[in-house]
């Protein structure tokens, strides 16, 4: 599961707003694989690199974002966004 940082920001502004007590789970609500971020960061640093992958991992990660969703907080990036504004401001 994947959240920009940005986003982690918002959501915790927006449990202070909103007067929010106990645990929210945040993230996109979605999993994203390593080879698709890599090829993110490949897209937009116009290369390409290898990744050694070691032990493969069982089961997924995703956690129940509902909670949250249901108070009224929706996350603002997707994952390209912000991969896509931290390589900008590396390359400024």
């Amino acid at each position: 599961m994947t959240l920009y940082v940005k986003d982690a920001a918002n959501a915790i502004i927006f449990a202070i707003e909103n007067n929010l007590e106990g645990i929210y789970n945040i993230g996109s609500g979605k999993g994203v694989k390593v080879y698709e971020i890599k090829k993110i960061f490949e897209k937009f640093q116009k290369k390409e690199f290898e990744i050694e992958f070691k032990d493969k991992r069982k089961g997924r990660d995703l956690i129940n974002i509902e909670k949250i969703k249901k108070k009224g907080f929706e996350k603002k990036y997707e994952i390209e966004e912000g991969i896509k504004e931290i390589i900008l401001k590396e390359k400024n």
